[in-house]
């Protein structure tokens, strides 16, 4: 990469693969913001035939990190809450790395959170969810939304989440599984 980071999503499209966000590294400690995060530039792609990358300027992108993400369709991939380096926040975004745009989706999911876990599940009756699970602020709760909605649904109160082709189970397990 071009620019070191952590905290970011890193994901394989076609023959290219791309990062977004993290963290690059501290403040800085000459001005006293050692203890505010500085920001890696959003976007960054890697081209296996040229071996090298690239930063790809897309307007609107955020500079986030500790963020929720998952894999939409090729070439997209969704945000959720992440910090910019002094506050989480809420918000979703849709990173479309084809078209090159950044949408911002309004919902209603209704804490500011980071470090949680985002799941796509594409249906072939036209079902498509989000899936939330865990993160600061989220006491417990996961969430589900149904994509083109903006309500949040609660989804179960124990950090665990398990689907399979015939209905959703809950289980004691410590992790998410999708089969």
């Amino acid at each position: 990469m071009t620019v070191k980071r952590s905290n970011f999503a890193c994901v394989a499209m076609k023959t290219m693969v791309y990062v977004f966000g993290g963290i690059m590294g501290p403040g800085r400690p000459d001005s006293g913001e050692e203890h505010h995060p500085s920001m890696a530039p959003p976007i960054e792609r890697y081209m296996p035939i040229k071996n090298a990358w690239e930063v790809i300027n897309i307007a609107q992108a955020p500079r986030l990190a500790s963020f929720a993400w998952c894999k939409l369709d090729e070439g997209k991939i969704c945000i959720l809450g992440g910090s910019d380096g002094c506050l989480l926040n809420s918000d979703m975004f849709i990173v479309d790395f084809n078209e090159e745009k950044v949408m911002f989706q309004h919902t209603d999911f209704e804490f500011s959170t980071g470090g949680g876990h985002l799941y796509y599940r594409g249906g072939d009756s036209g079902d498509q969810t989000l899936h939330h699970i865990g993160g600061f602020n989220s006491e417990g709760i996961n969430y589900w939304l149904t994509m083109g909605k903006k309500e949040w649904q609660e989804s179960n109160r124990c950090h665990t989440h398990v689907i399979d082709q015939q209905s959703p189970e809950l289980t004691d397990y410590p992790s998410a599984f999708f089969m």
